[in-house]
């Protein structure tokens, strides 16, 4: 399950990143250590998502096809997380996600308190972290109509 989880959140980012989106310059570091693969930090972040995606079509995981219908498959989703550990420093910023900026943590601040003002006890983002929810939060259906009341788009993601 974690596996099918991080394809579609690297789906997301890729999406994300081709819009226009993505981290900064990390000096120049290089990453490297990767069974048969290895890449510079200075190129763009499209240049790094290709690669990434390059490292996980080499074990096996084609990030661009449609999820396998066979979704409960405890073996694939143990193979997916190894080659994820394995290609993930070829992502933006390792895989990690950058801190939001003065702008995106007002947003993300903004959200929170709509969702509230809709009926749904929902926290403001700690400092440094994104706006975002969790599949428990998504499921309670106060949670969804607020959510959707308020505008947002639906990202799920930690909170905390």
């Amino acid at each position: 399950m974690a596996g099918r989880w991080r394809a579609l959140t690297v789906g997301v980012a890729v999406v994300a990143l081709l819009a226009g989106c993505g981290g900064g310059d990390d000096g120049g570091r290089k990453v490297a250590g990767l069974q048969g693969a290895s890449a510079s930090s200075t190129g763009t972040d499209e240049d790094k998502v290709r690669e990434y995606k390059k490292c996980m079509r080499e074990r096996g995981f084609d990030l661009d096809a449609k999820l396998p219908a066979d979704a409960a498959d405890p073996e694939r989703d143990r193979k997916s997380d190894e080659a994820d550990k394995a290609c993930e420093p070829l992502l933006p910023n390792g895989g990690q996600p950058t801190p939001p900026d003065a702008k995106e943590m007002d947003e993300g601040r903004q959200k929170a308190k709509c969702i509230r003002e809709h009926g749904y006890d929902m926290p403001d983002p700690l400092p440094g972290k994104r706006f975002g929810f969790n599949a428990e939060q998504w499921n309670d259906e106060r949670f969804q109509k607020a959510f959707m009341a308020c505008g947002a788009s639906p990202q799920p993601g930690p909170t905390r």
